[in-house]
């Protein structure tokens, strides 16, 4: 999508974030896996590695054909950590599952079955049963393979995602989700995030197994980071580079955001709501937001949606949803229902009228978001464009 930004010169605020260093190539990737002592000494033994699925934009068959090629390896299986996302498509799988990988036997993990088909393994101390698909038993040694960005309410991706949700059942990851409607648990924080917190509870249930992780950065589409070792540690290296990049700092709020959603996360309104999440801690009370998103396979996951659409109206929604009351989705729903209480959203999102009126969405055109600038700027109002809003974090400084 081309924005001609430049007729506003210095009135707006533009986010877009540089790197001084350049992207690491394919081959120095590849080196530093296969030169890694511990790597080496990790996969001698059998090994379940876990990839994403496609709801990230995580190059895992760069990494998984680095770690393929150590000669000594005893990779065994390959599961997609999908969650609760639906199963990828076979054209997906194919970009997915690429190279030697396309010879690992291949396990697409399904978060909606039976809880007979899943392994217990014990409660958190808030009270979530861990409940991890049955590939989890059969292995001593585990890779996670993931990339380390902002995420609306986990703090960051990574580490422990891979498995907790990534493996579990739905059950699972209900309960713990119920901690995003706490407010602690908010982009790019860690420290005192509840539901962050749950998820390494439920990693120490897993203490008698080996799990590595290898974690990358991404900035368009390059690989900028590479962070391997101990899943946590290795998070955590990720997690500070990434912070650097991602995390863009106001001393005050700002009366109207343009809120830009890159591929894949702008494939629906479920995955492009991170876009709002991520930069709405800068807008005003009172201020505009607009998400630029295609949201071309329309909603995604409807389980919030139809929450709003039960209930309502805004003040119906914030009322209603609890973490005690807590069903699936309803953390978006009431993280929409705060925001719209406060501001005016906006989308060029391809959704129905009634999509548009049960998310509280106002409709703008692809050819009006110059317009929408320009209105602000005429009003002298502050006005922050923010590229890859699925990805960067807009903050008060600290």
């Amino acid at each position: 999508m081309d924005i001609d930004l430049s007729q506003f010169g210095e009135s707006i605020r533009i986010v877009n974030p540089q790197l001084s260093t350049d992207s690491l190539t394919v081959d120095e990737i590849a080196k530093q896996i296969q030169s890694d002592e511990k790597i080496r000494d990790f996969l001698r033994e059998p090994t379940l590695l876990i990839i994403n699925d496609a709801h990230r934009a995580t190059p895992s068959s760069v990494v998984t054909e680095a770690l393929l090629s150590i000669e000594e390896n005893r990779i065994t299986k390959l599961a997609i950590a999908t969650g609760t996302h639906s199963p990828p498509s076979e054209v997906e799988i194919d970009k997915l599952v690429r190279g030697k990988a396309k010879k690992l036997p291949l396990l697409v993990h399904s978060a909606h079955e039976k809880l007979k088909e899943y392994t217990y393994w014990g409660k958190t101390d808030r009270g979530t049963e861990v409940y991890l698909n049955k590939i989890i038993d059969k292995f001593d040694r585990i890779l996670c393979i993931n990339s380390v960005e902002p995420h609306y309410f986990a703090g960051y991706t990574g580490g422990v995602k891979s498995i907790i949700p990534g493996l579990a059942s739905f059950k699972t990851v209900e309960k713990n989700h119920s901690w995003a409607l706490d407010k602690g648990s908010a982009p790019c924080r860690t420290s005192g995030n509840p539901l962050y917190e749950d998820f390494w509870d439920a990693f120490e249930l897993l203490k008698s197994k080996k799990v590595m992780g290898i974690h990358l950065v991404l900035l368009r589409g390059g690989i900028v980071g590479l962070a391997k070792g101990e899943l946590r540690k290795s998070q955590e290296e990720a997690i500070a580079i990434a912070d650097k990049i991602y995390t863009h700092f106001f001393d005050h709020k700002v009366d109207r955001i343009i809120s830009i959603i890159d591929p894949p996360l702008n494939r629906s309104f479920y995955q492009s709501q991170k876009g709002l999440e991520n930069t709405r801690a800068v807008l005003k009370e009172g201020g505009k937001i607009l998400l630029v998103s295609s949201c071309h396979e329309g909603i995604g996951n409807t389980a919030f949606f139809d929450t709003l659409e039960r209930l309502g109206s805004k003040e119906e929604v914030i009322q209603s949803l609890s973490r005690e009351k807590y069903n699936f989705g309803d953390h978006k729903a009431r993280k929409l229902a705060d925001l719209a209480k406060i501001a005016s959203i906006y989308t060029t999102a391809e959704l129905s009228r009634k999509e548009l009126k049960t998310l509280f969405l106002n409709k703008i055109a692809e050819s009006e978001i110059q317009d929408f600038i320009r209105e602000g700027v005429e009003n002298n109002e502050e006005v922050v464009v923010c590229f890859d809003a699925g990805m960067n974090v807009l903050a008060l400084n600290r």
